[in-house]
């Protein structure tokens, strides 16, 4: 009996297995390369920054490219100012005086309020910087 003789698909076959075989090992050392392993945890995190994009850093550090000026939580107290109250919710406790010096609103809390006041009062008052803007404090109706 002769001897079967490779045919020419036999020999494609068999260079595909080898390139598959090939490809696999290439692969595999890519992914050891490319691996987690032997890296700190803090080389692993990833952050969020505060308009959603990851990031290294934690969120708490800032960037010495921001120079951002950061309100105080509280700010020094300032001369005394007078004001005519414009709007006051009692039931909210909180309102707001207008300025006559700046003629800029400034908010004002119940807790701040020495007394009772309404609506068109005038008032004395010490402006004080809050995380949220100008805050009126230590408010006391005057006689006009």
């Amino acid at each position: 009996m002769a001897r079967a003789k490779e045919t020419s698909s036999k020999k494609e076959n068999a260079k595909r297995k080898s390139l598959k075989k090939l490809e696999k090992q290439n692969k595999k050392e890519i992914r050891k390369s490319s691996s987690d392993k032997g890296k700190s945890l803090e080389e692993m995190l990833m952050y969020v920054d505060e308009n959603g994009n990851l990031s290294s850093s934690p969120p708490g550090v800032k960037k010495a490219t921001e120079n951002k000026p950061e309100r105080p939580a509280a700010g020094p107290v300032q001369m005394r100012h007078t004001g005519i109250l414009e709007r006051f919710n009692e039931s909210k406790g909180y309102g707001f005086i207008k300025d006559q010096l700046t003629r800029k609103t400034v908010f004002v809390h119940v807790h701040n309020v020495d007394g009772t006041l309404q609506v068109n009062d005038m008032v004395e008052f010490e402006v004080q910087e809050s995380p949220k803007g100008a805050a009126a404090v230590k408010v006391r109706k005057i006689s006009v």
